[in-house]
């Protein structure tokens, strides 16, 4: 393949289960630019019919915004790369059969993901799809880090801890050095929200996370369970539940929407503040500081620690109690800060909420995983485009 990737667009799309996330970037002499063409979210979709609607808006509206530059890639987030998708790659169907062998472990995203490249290829047929997977941020974690303690045959089949956000947590390493910092330091990258997870980044690179095989593992999310044990799923199989209601209890039922009986949404917790919802809330946290204690653990200590996701953007209350109850590393947040560190009204996308006599720094970031993806397509694009190829 030889593609011109000089001048025209990327668009970069993320596909949920019932959302649709696009942004469009310019690309000038071979670089992506940095400010945003264009950028939506269309919420509360429901089947094919709504999305192949959304992307007949998206289509029209991209026909206005062209110019006549060509749409050189669409990027798309892909939760799960599996054992075989390591790296953004350009979507072939043998890279599709690839990624739709994990849409069991990520069910609420990995279908929809992969509906969104579908259709997307039924539009633009000429147009190369490039697939950006979360777990390939992960994919040189140590072998005793991703390794689980069951027999070698299943390891060997691909049974081990893939992590997730990756995305998520590349965003945050770009705004801090963006910023002029220095990311090679350690750091806990704290991405929360309905999905939820907390990774340790030594060097710029992954090295412990608590997401693991599927999107269920570690923190206590939204609607999933986080970490469980396993015995569990065997007394509840024990005693005649089915594969379906399990998944249904574990990924829909479960974390703060089963804590609380309420919602498995920050926001209306808190309004809400019943002791139902406290205690949910209470749980997440407890969570969240184990959690990041064994990750500080693993690097022998941290330098930074950034929130990022829908409740680290947003919710200050939780940033100040997670902060407050690691006093013992040293974190100090200024509270003035804190409260003021909107980043999704802020044009300033990565804010320090620390104290200036914090050993440890404490960052809000915007998680920008379409500019991620869009950056990581139009490099898939152009080794394409070198004469190795």
């Amino acid at each position: 393949m030889n593609a011109d990737t000089s001048d025209g667009f990327i668009l970069a799309v993320n596909v949920g289960s019932t959302s649709l996330r696009h942004a469009l970037y310019r690309v000038r002499t071979a670089r992506l630019q940095p400010a945003t063409v264009v950028r939506g979210h269309r919420q509360q979709l429901d089947g094919v019919r709504d999305f192949t609607q959304a992307l007949e808006d998206l289509r029209e509206d991209m026909k206005q915004r062209s110019h006549g530059w060509p749409l050189l890639a669409v990027a798309h987030r892909v939760v799960h790369g599996g054992a075989q998708v390591h790296a953004p790659v350009l979507v072939s169907p043998l890279v599709m059969r690839h990624l739709e062998a994990c849409e069991s472990m990520a069910p609420l995203h990995q279908p929809f993901n992969l509906m969104g490249i579908r259709l997307f290829e039924e539009y633009w047929p000429s147009i190369p799809q490039v697939a950006c997977p979360d777990t390939a941020f992960h994919v040189n974690l140590p072998a005793a880090e991703s390794a689980f303690a069951l027999p070698r045959a299943l390891r060997e089949q691909g049974y081990r801890r893939y992590g997730f956000h990756g995305l998520s947590c590349e965003s945050a390493l770009r705004l801090l050095h963006e910023r002029g910092q220095d990311a090679s330091g350690r750091l806990v990258v704290a991405h929360l929200g309905s999905g939820s997870s907390v990774t340790a980044v030594h060097k710029g690179v992954s090295v412990a996370t608590s997401m693991g095989f599927s999107t269920l593992d570690g923190l206590v999310m939204g609607t999933r369970c986080g970490s469980l044990d396993a015995g569990v799923i065997l007394s509840l199989m024990d005693r005649g539940w089915t594969r379906s209601q399990l998944q249904d209890m574990l990924y829909l039922d479960s974390g703060l929407k089963g804590l609380s009986g309420i919602s498995g949404d920050f926001r209306i917790l808190r309004a809400r503040a019943t002791l139902q919802a406290r205690f949910a809330i209470e749980v997440y946290v407890r969570r969240l500081l184990r959690e990041t204690g064994a990750l500080v653990a693993c690097m022998g200590g941290v330098d930074d620690i950034v929130f990022t996701g829908g409740a680290g953007e947003s919710d200050a209350r939780l940033r100040a109690e997670v902060c407050a109850r690691l006093a013992w590393l040293g974190v100090r947040v200024d509270s003035g800060l804190n409260d003021e560190a909107d980043v999704s009204k802020s044009a300033t996308p990565l804010v320090l909420i620390s104290a200036k006599d914090s050993p440890i720094r404490a960052w809000v970031a915007a998680a920008d995983e379409n500019r991620v993806a869009a950056e990581q397509a139009l490099v898939c694009l152009q080794s394409l485009s070198s004469p190795a190829h």
